[in-house]
């Protein structure tokens, strides 16, 4: 696994579409690759997954994840925790999720809720924000990510 730094993501990602993949094509292929491995290197079938999901295209990725583990058949929750999609690939991604069996969530909305899907998880994955993210973790998100801190759940961060 090579890793890179923001930077050097974001050369990879203008150079993928200068080669002609679309940003909607590369979150495919990025969530779809998050799904596989963790398919590969996690025992989940039959448990309870809950993906985070934030508003933007990491967010989106995110869908992608929920929607090809609910392909197979896992108990899928995604959270909005910025409520709905702001990115047109973010909104795209989760309209191709719908119907597909996993349960949404909003933060905002149902918070009670929210705590009982991270509560009850085996696995939590962690697609609210990627490599444009800067700043503090907003006081509302605070509690829910001490919950999934504290929680036994394997928790996974993608982007």
């Amino acid at each position: 696994m090579k890793i890179l730094t923001c930077r050097e993501m974001r050369l990879v990602e203008a150079a993928a579409v200068a080669d002609g993949l679309d940003y909607l094509r590369l979150m495919e292929n990025a969530g779809s690759a998050a799904g596989r491995m963790i398919r590969s290197r996690y025992e989940v079938r039959g448990r309870k997954v809950s993906v985070l999901c934030g508003k933007g295209n990491n967010g989106g990725d995110g869908f992608v994840v929920a929607r090809k583990l609910a392909e197979e058949n896992f108990a899928v929750t995604a959270v909005l925790l910025c409520g709905q999609p702001k990115s047109a690939q973010a909104r795209e991604m989760y309209s191709r999720m719908e119907g597909l069996g996993v349960s949404v969530l909003n933060l905002e909305t149902e918070p009670y809720m929210v705590a009982s899907a991270v509560r009850e998880a085996q696995l939590v994955v962690d697609a609210v924000y990627g490599i444009g993210f800067h700043g503090d973790l907003p006081d509302y998100m605070r509690p829910l990510f001490r919950q999934v801190n504290a929680a036994e759940a394997i928790t996974i961060a993608i982007d």
